[in-house]
Order: structure tokens, then sequence, then C-alpha cells
């Protein structure tokens, strides 16, 4: 159907529907067919129809599903960017996230598909991805390598400065073996371009150019820092340069565990407070359009300092707390969408009052069949014959019993309508004669 205010009451329809315990069965089977409505370009109609199909999945259907949306996702990119596309993109997202927490050996096949959408310009959308890898690397700790590579891949085409903070945590926070720490802070080297970068600016200010080989070796990698203190197109946001100080320290704890070598682990620890130093030095000069802040400036200052002392408990605290913290709120999410779930399926369940009248199917009338019949009654008795037929009352069924008389007999002019209803079309017959005495 071309109309959707059609297609809205259809879905709102089969919504209700999916809270009649019988009728949810016959619907699950369905689900393809109803994700056919994601074509319509209505963007209330796809959101109405992701979640009604995300509520009908099950185990049997859910690698189909995950099929389509992913042709969908797809679909998105090579789609001019307007505010219902993105809107789109932001509810395939958050479908797929929902899908991988209810259904996680899906996830494979899910994670490569939406690490590509950190790239896009939309960046509700690129949130939405980071929070759902967030969720899967914290209860899918099988995954966590291959979601660490794949950042590592797209961090250099990440063009939001929100976005690439986000991810900056996240490889922070994982990174869980020697060689994926060394892989973020030679990341990190490449982005900044060279050291100290107060001095690097003030070079290419006065004309002075690097090496070929430095060149070639930043070249590809996008920088993090420009001249002017910003990110990409940002003015002036130095809390990226906070988000960063505090991965630093997550990655220095995580190295110096890992790594037993002292001079190696001093190594690490110096270079980082180095990249630290740097950017509050360049924070303190006239180079960026806008000072940095005091609150970015301690949270850094706090950084190098705690990387200098190196106490048991920044260790304590940035190895272990804060990821039992983020584990605490995300088992307290998890309880929470368990019990709207559970309220959800008590209401769906079919109660029996006890004036209820009993239904005999023998000795219905065709004509008494209500709108909520269920429908493996229906179905017996497509079966077995007893429904379809001819009614004996013909006028009952026919246009006379549809006529609507607009005057009485008593009046000079009699007239009387036929009421033809189609969709939204409302058609009337009118008849008019006059009455002779």
């Amino acid at each position: 159907e071309s109309d959707n205010n059609v297609k809205l009451i259809v879905l709102d329809r089969l919504i209700a529907l999916k809270d009649i315990a019988a009728h949810e069965r016959i619907l699950q089977e369905l689900v393809m067919d109803i994700l056919r409505v994601l074509a319509s370009p209505d963007i209330e109609v796809r959101k109405k129809t992701l979640q009604l199909s995300y509520d009908l999945v099950t185990s049997k259907t859910i690698n189909e599903m995950v099929l389509v949306l992913k042709k969908e996702v797809s679909k998105t990119h090579n789609e001019q960017d307007s505010e219902d596309v993105d809107k789109y993109k932001q509810l395939l997202v958050r479908t797929l996230h929902q899908c991988t927490m209810k259904f996680p050996d899906v996830a494979n096949t899910i994670i490569p598909v939406l690490i590509e959408f950190l790239a896009d310009k939309n960046e509700l959308a690129a949130l939405d991805v980071l929070v759902f890898i967030r969720d899967v690397m914290q209860k899918l700790s099988n995954l966590k390598d291959l979601i660490v590579q794949r950042l590592l891949d797209i961090c250099a085409q990440i063009r939001s400065v929100k976005v690439l903070r986000a991810t900056l945590w996240l490889l922070g926070e994982y990174c869980s073996s020697i060689e994926d720490i060394q892989n973020v802070m030679t990341f990190i080297r490449q982005s900044l371009g060279d050291l100290p970068i107060v001095d690097d600016e003030i070079r290419r200010a006065t004309g002075e150019t690097k090496d070929e080989q430095d060149t070639s070796m930043s070249a590809p990698v996008q920088r993090l820092v420009t001249a002017d203190g910003t990110y990409a197109t940002q003015n002036g946001d130095f809390f990226i340069g906070a988000a960063l100080s505090t991965s630093l320290c997550k990655l220095v704890i995580r190295y110096m565990i890992l790594e037993n070598d002292s001079t190696k682990q001093n190594r690490f620890c110096a270079e980082a407070m180095f990249i630290i130093a740097s950017i509050l030095h360049l924070g303190r000069t006239s180079l960026p359009s806008k000072p940095m802040n005091e609150d970015d400036f301690d949270r850094m200052l706090m950084c190098v300092r705690l990387l200098n002392e190196r106490l048991p408990i920044t260790f304590q605290v940035l190895g272990h707390d804060c990821r039992t913290a983020l584990a605490d709120m995300l088992t307290i999410k998890a309880q929470e969408q368990k019990e709207i779930e559970k309220k959800l399926s008590k209401d769906k369940t079919a109660t029996v009052e006890p004036d209820d009248p009993i239904r005999f199917t023998q000795l219905l009338a065709s004509n008494e069949f209500d709108e909520k019949e269920d429908i493996l009654d229906l179905t017996l008795k497509q079966a077995i014959g007893t429904i379809g037929k001819k009614d004996e009352n013909i006028f009952s069924s026919s246009k006379l019993s549809k006529v609507t008389q607009l005057t009485g007999f008593s009046d000079p002019v009699y007239a009387e309508a036929y009421v033809n209803v189609n969709q939204y079309d409302i058609v009337l017959d009118v008849l008019i004669g006059k009455l002779f005495y």
C-alpha cells in the first residue's frame, strides 16, 4: 500500500495483536514479511516496523533478520545525507544493538558492519555504535581482540571529535595485550605529529620543513591536534586532550602490569608523560584560538602526577575499579530491562475470568465473530466448512440494509441515501422522489 497512513494503521493493529499470546505465535512466523515494510521512506513507518520486528524475532529468524538489517545499513551509505536518513541509521544501530544483546551469537557478523559508522558524518549513529561496542566488549570478552583491531583500523578515518574521544576511551579501557597497547601509542604519536607540539608549530610558521621520512610516516594519519589547538573543524576543544590523558594513564598502568622489564616500563611511561606535557604546553601558549580551560588543565596535570608517582592506589583505581564500576552500571541497566520485559510478558498472559462466557464453535453464527477471534478457531472453522456459508437472511447482506432514510413519508419530498465507504472515499447515492397524495 502506497499510503503511509494505512501502513501506520496496520502496524498499530499488528502491535495490538502482538500483545495477545495466541496471536503472537502467528506473527513470529511473519517477521520477514513485516521487514519488507522497511522499503517505505517514511521514518515513522520504519521505526514501528523495526520495533515490532525486534519484539517478534526468535532464535529461528534472528539470522535472516540480521541479514536484512545489514543490507539496510549498506543502503544508507549510498543515500544522500538528510535528517530522516540520519535518524534511520540511528534506528538500525539501536535495533542491531538490541538483537546482539538478546542473541549474542550474531555479534561476529554485526560488529564489522557497524564499526564502519564511526567514520560517518552522523555523530548520533556513531555514538550509538560506540555504546554498542562498549556493551559487547564488557559482556562478550572473547570478542575484545577483534574489536580493538577494528577500532585501530578505523581510527584514522574518524572525523568527529566526540567519536574520537569515546574511541580513545574504549582503547584505553580494553587494550589487554602489549602489542595492542603499543599499537595505540603508535597511532597517538603519529596523529600528534612531531613533539613538542609548540616547537613543531613554530617551525611550520617560520617555513621550515620536516624530513621526508617524517612526512611520509605521518601523512596517512589525521592529526589529533592542529596548529590552533583544535581537532578537525573544532575550535579550541581541549577536552579531547583530557580524554587522551586519561586513556594514556590506563595504557601505562596495563603496560607496566604486563611488561616485567623496568627499562621498557620507564620508557613507555616517559613517552606518555611527554605527550601530555606537550598538550599542556600548547594550551598555555597563544597558538590556539582559545586557551585551555582550567578543568582540562587540572585533569591533564593530575594525569602527569599519577604517572610520575605511580602509587598502588593508582593501579587499583585505573586498572580495576573503573572496569568494576562500568560492569555494575551495565548490570543494573540489564536488571531494569529484565523487569520491564517481565512485566510486559506478565501482561500478555491469557487470563480467564470466572464470569467469561464459554464459546461453543458449533453454536456460533458466521456474523458473531468479533475482531479478536482466535485465529486457531477461525482456521478450524474454515477447515471443516462451517464458515463462509451464505446467510439465510438475504436482506442483511444486500445494499438495502445500508440505506439511510433522510426524510419522512409525510414530507412533500422523500429522500434516502446509500452510503458506500472505500478506504478514505465516501460515496453517497441519494434517491429523491416527490410524493403524491
